[in-house]
């Protein structure tokens, strides 16, 4: 048997044709079904697009759509679609209504095409252009470009150009013909520019959708960022002038889009979102840094412009206090993000004024405590006024136990002793001295808070100590009550002839009393056979006494006139000589530097106050330094502090006793 026989057998293959959709017709009846009238009803509710879609659906729709009997409701369709102009001559309304809204060439039915070419009744890409556009030769002239319609007066269609050029040889004379194309071209150039501003007006309404919608969206998008809490960061971008922020968040191509925000669409876009913000976040702090400190800045000038106005209710307002001023702070920290000028101080100079008043209350109140420190018994209950008269006195004076170095008991220091008496130093403080005190006036380092962008993305912060200081308020717990300056004081009021008790220092200042220290007139060793005899103020004597006579022990204020005694200028003879006048001890600020970081705590000495001008602010050496460049610190006294007089020859016994 042949091999092939016992082959199992194989069914031949099944074509399988393609099978055919079969939609099940929904009960009731469809556009098809309805009478030719409702139709045509149901049309002049439509636009032309819709109509025109409709009559596609099939061929039922079709001819009754695209028949002359359905004109009225495409009419009706163009009056709804913005008052649409009518179609050309000789052009259908359905193709009228192709040629406006279908966005597609008419050659190709391929590629899209913006907008339709109103002088040439279609819509042509560039690539069909080369093959049914027809150029005019300038060099020839052809009657027939002058009947047909042009593009750019020198393009016509192929087919237009061909179909003109036949009739026109088919004619003997065409005299008629021409005139009756060129009164057709020239009634549709009208209608071409009637039709150009429709579609422009219809460019403009549809931009002005899109873009309401893109606002629409933003603003959708702008609620939901403030709700989860970047309300402050748009608030600056809508505020800060030369801000690009608002314009980045605009252009965002998340939300520059014209679709509705829904919740999906939310959860898709807010990651993004949220990281532009936190950029948008870091730069409004690093902002609203920089604008409090220009806010300071007025802040600082405006306080110099009080102590020179008002020297004896502000001078002693150190920076710190005034800006923790809450109508200063208030204007520090608006919530606005606008620049201040000093006018917005001036409206609050009231309540400015009444902090002050009550600061000096504190003030005065810790240096009373200051020097009740060391006493016993309850604290005294004192009025203001009753504070102020006590500051005032010449015995009130403290030490600066961080400048001055003065043991409790002077008795134990040997005077003869160099080196020992060398390592001590007095500076005594009176009020209102006490209040500008520059070991007082401390600087700490500024705490770390620099927001800094790194320099490649700029959406990375830094923190990063910027090596700045603050100035502190005043540490009185620097100053002591001694009570060796205190006698010494009292000493020196009573020789002058005052009272300790009611004697200020005001007072003191303005007599002037001058001093002789009877110890150094009969030191032969240290003087020589030309006496130098030296008058010292009364804050000097005191000083002097302290650094050249420590070791000795007044017991009485008789015993304390016997080394120390008034000198009267009436006493002055002609052999008095006054030399020179020291005034080292009074110091300046700088008008420039006055409560500025660079201003130097204690302030200058006048020959420093020179050379500052010089380095600093490129002053020239024979530029002479006017009295508003510079002011005395406040509660320094008004003439030097010692005034040394020689005599040029020997003075005669009897004046030595």
């Amino acid at each position: 048997m042949d091999d092939k026989e016992n082959q199992p057998l194989v069914p031949a293959p099944v074509k399988r044709g393609r099978k055919r959709r079969t939609v099940a017709r929904r009960d009731g009846v469809g556009l098809s079904d309805l009478p030719f009238d409702v139709l045509l009803e149901i049309g002049s509710l439509l636009l032309p697009l819709d109509l025109l879609n409709l009559g596609r659906v099939n061929r039922v729709l079709r001819g009754a759509l695209m028949s002359k009997g359905s004109r009225t409701a495409w009419k009706a369709a163009r009056a709804n679609a913005d008052n649409l102009p009518e179609p050309f001559n000789g052009m259908s309304e359905p193709a009228w209504a192709q040629l406006v809204y279908v966005r597609i060439c008419q050659f190709c039915w391929t590629t899209a095409v913006k907008d339709p070419d109103f002088n040439l009744f279609c819509r042509m890409c560039s690539t069909c252009a080369v093959h049914h556009l027809v150029m005019r030769d300038p060099n020839v002239d052809d009657p027939v470009f002058s009947v047909i319609p042009l593009l750019y007066t020198r393009c016509a269609l192929q087919r237009t150009y061909d179909e003109t050029k036949l009739a026109m040889e088919k004619l003997s004379d065409p005299t008629d013909f021409i005139a009756a194309k060129k009164a057709e071209q020239s009634a549709a150039k009208a209608h071409t520019r009637l039709c150009q501003e429709w579609m422009n007006l219809l460019r403009t309404k549809r931009a002005q959708e899109l873009e309401d919608a893109k606002r629409t969206r933003f603003n959708q998008i702008c609620d939901r960022l403030r709700t989860l809490g970047y309300g402050e960061e748009l608030t600056f971008m809508t505020e800060v002038q030369h801000n690009t922020l608002l314009e980045r968040l605009t252009a965002h191509h998340f939300v520059r889009q014209t679709r509705p925000l829904t919740d999906r669409i939310w959860a898709n876009i807010s990651g993004s979102l949220t990281t532009f913000m936190n950029t948008a976040r870091t730069q409004r702090l690093a902002y609203r840094e920089r604008l409090a400190l220009s806010r300071k800045d007025v802040a600082v000038f405006y306080l110099r412009m009080l102590k020179e106005d008002e020297p004896t209710s502000f001078s002693w307002v150190h920076l710190p206090y005034f800006l923790s001023f809450p109508p200063v702070k208030a204007i520090i920290n608006r919530a606005d993000y606008n620049d201040v000028c000093s006018h917005v101080f001036d409206e609050d100079l009231a309540p400015i004024k009444a902090c002050a008043a009550e600061l000096s209350v504190t003030l005065d109140v810790q240096l009373v405590s200051v020097i009740d420190r060391g006493r016993s018994g309850p604290p005294l209950s004192m009025s203001h006024v009753d504070i102020r008269a006590r500051l005032q006195l010449a015995t009130s004076g403290v030490i600066c136990t961080k400048c001055s170095r003065l043991p409790a008991d002077i008795s134990v220091v040997d005077r003869d002793t160099s080196n020992e008496r060398s390592t001590l130093a007095f500076h005594p403080l009176f009020y209102p001295e006490t209040l500008v005190h520059s070991c007082a006036l401390g600087t700490d380092p500024l705490d770390s808070g620099g927001v800094r962008s790194h320099p490649k993305d700029g959406d990375v912060v830094r923190i990063a100590d910027c090596g700045r200081r603050q100035r502190t308020e005043l540490r009185f717990e620097l100053y002591q009550k001694h009570p060796v300056l205190t006698w010494l004081v009292e000493m020196v009021v009573i020789v002058a002839g005052m009272d300790p008790t009611t004697a200020t220092v005001t007072q003191m200042d303005k007599s002037a009393p001058l001093f002789e220290c009877q110890s150094c007139v009969a030191d032969k060793k240290r003087f020589g056979p030309v006496v130098k005899r030296l008058l010292y103020s009364w804050r000097k004597i005191v000083c002097h006494v302290l650094s050249e006579h420590i070791g000795i022990v007044f017991t009485s204020a008789n015993h304390f006139a016997k080394h120390v005694t008034p000198v009267r200028k009436r006493d002055f003879s002609e052999e008095w000589v006054i030399q020179r006048t020291f005034s080292e001890a009074i110091r300046y600020h700088c008008k420039f530097c006055r409560d500025k970081p660079s201003e130097k705590l204690g302030g200058y000495t006048r020959m420093e106050l020179d050379d500052h001008f010089i380095c600093a602010h490129d002053y020239e050496l024979d530029d002479a330094l006017e009295d508003e460049d510079y002011v005395k610190i406040f509660g320094a006294p008004e003439k030097p502090r010692h005034t040394i007089v020689h005599l040029t020859r020997k003075i005669p016994q009897q004046r030595r006793t």
